[in-house]
């Protein structure tokens, strides 16, 4: 090995060795400045006293909903503000509890934050000076300690519905999305948790309902009945015309599930009208 490489890897050995030196070094000082500022702050002895009184909800800030239709006419007719109507009905209780969480937090945070500005005072810069501490540093310290103490509670939510059709082939592929949110979402449960919903309401949530119904679940419910109406016995060889029907009527309230259809003629259909049996 030349003297030259010699001499550049014994620099750079000792440049190496100074660096960690330095960290170390750093890293000790460091330490030191934390434990002392952690042993006479008054500032953080009240931030963790505050702590300790106030507990905040905690919930999914991030909801998804996906849904694939089969059929492009009720892809088209539901709106992604009509589904999310629909799913939050389904489960109003779970949507309840996100709502009375977020105003927990949103009240208690308002109290919290107040508590938390009036607790913040520099570290004294007597019992810095006493114990050979550089005030600037020791507040610099407190400050940092101080902040990543603060409590963030929850108050906002972001839901998004996805909503797409895709032919049978694959062929075409279409999609519309929107975000919802506390906002809305405070919308929505004020217009569908009323006893009686307004018309505007009431239709989004019946075409979003009546969209459920997939051409594959219409099949089956159709080859589950034996392709034939459950009341008269039609079928399509008797010259019927075979419709599936909610049992409770959507605008009852029926969902569209498995268990609340079934197979009707045309003209027991609209004998029943919107009846429930």
């Amino acid at each position: 090995m030349k003297t030259e490489q010699i001499i550049a890897l014994t620099i750079f050995v000792f440049i190496v060795i100074a660096v960690i030196a330095l960290v170390v070094f750093v890293s000790i000082r460091n330490n030191i400045y934390k434990k002392f500022v952690l042993a006479n702050s008054v500032s953080i002895r009240k931030i963790k006293e505050i702590n300790i009184r106030y507990t905040f909800k905690t919930y999914d800030q991030a909801v998804r909903f996906h849904h694939r239709f089969d059929n492009k006419g009720y892809w088209r007719k539901t709106e992604p503000v009509a589904f999310l109507s629909r799913e939050i009905r389904n489960d109003l209780s779970y949507w309840f509890d996100v709502r009375d969480k977020i105003e927990f937090n949103k009240t208690s945070g308002n109290k919290y934050f107040k508590e938390i500005k009036e607790a913040y005072v520099p570290i004294s810069k007597d019992i810095c000076e006493t114990n050979k501490k550089r005030f600037k540093k020791c507040c610099k310290f407190e400050k940092r300690l101080f902040d990543s103490l603060i409590k963030h509670p929850q108050t906002t939510i972001k839901i998004n519905v996805v909503l797409r059709y895709v032919s049978a082939k694959g062929k075409v592929d279409l999609s519309k999305a929107e975000s919802f949110d506390y906002v809305a979402l405070n919308r929505i449960l004020d217009s569908i948790s009323t006893s009686r919903v307004d018309r505007e309401t009431y239709e989004r949530l019946a075409t979003a309902e009546r969209a459920m119904l997939s051409d594959s679940m219409r099949y089956d419910v159709l080859r589950r009945d034996g392709f034939r109406c459950v009341l008269c016995g039609m079928s399509a060889k008797d010259g019927a015309v075979l419709h599936v029907d909610h049992i409770i009527p959507v605008s009852k309230g029926g969902k569209t599930e498995l268990s609340n259809l079934r197979t009707l003629c045309e003209k027991c259909n609209i004998g029943k009208s919107n009846k429930i049996e």
